[in-house]
């Protein structure tokens, strides 16, 4: 999927990550408020139907074992779950690091402090997580992270036009 879909800009990556993160934001926190069982659609949506035989998970979801220190919990439900969108959307912004780093011929910095800063912000979702005992949304945590690192690296190398705008990129004229 990321090798199809490519975000042209730091522009359009922007706006579709703040875009998404609302969107996910607003499903977990903000639906419990309109259903009847006061339950998130995206947590009901992500876990599966509770009276299913085959238990199957759709949308696709990564079980990820739950950061808890009590023996006990491993009976209830021992895993936490991670959207599919929750890799892939960040991953659009971590490919187009990849491949402005490719283009302006750097040491491959921006890739690296987009994926670093994509897994700290995975962790700091999991230990959110473990602290509130309830469903977050992923994207509240990894957009900041994978943002606000790829900006800051921009602004730090004096390339944030270049970066903001992808102009760092060469068209091919060919396909023209």
């Amino acid at each position: 999927m990321l090798k199809t879909i490519r975000l042209p800009t730091f522009k359009g990556c922007t706006l579709l990550l703040l875009v998404l993160f609302v969107y996910d934001v607003f499903f977990v926190f903000i639906t419990p408020y309109f259903t009847e069982t006061g339950e998130s659609i995206m947590v009901e949506v992500a876990a599966g139907p509770t009276d299913s035989a085959t238990h199957e998970k759709l949308p696709m979801v990564l079980k990820v074992p739950r950061l808890n220190f009590s023996p006990l919990a491993l009976c209830d439900r021992p895993f936490s779950l991670l959207g599919f969108g929750d890799i892939l959307v960040p991953g659009l912004l971590v490919a187009y690091c990849h491949r402005f780093d490719i283009q302006i011929q750097s040491s491959r910095v921006y890739f690296v402090a987009c994926t670093t800063a994509y897994g700290i912000g995975l962790l700091v979702t999991f230990v959110a997580l473990a602290l509130m005992q309830k469903g977050q949304p992923a994207l509240l945590y990894l957009v900041p992270c994978t943002l606000l690192t790829s900006f800051v690296v921009a602004l730090c190398r004096k390339e944030l036009r270049m970066f903001w705008t992808g102009s760092g990129f060469a068209v091919n004229t060919s396909l023209l």
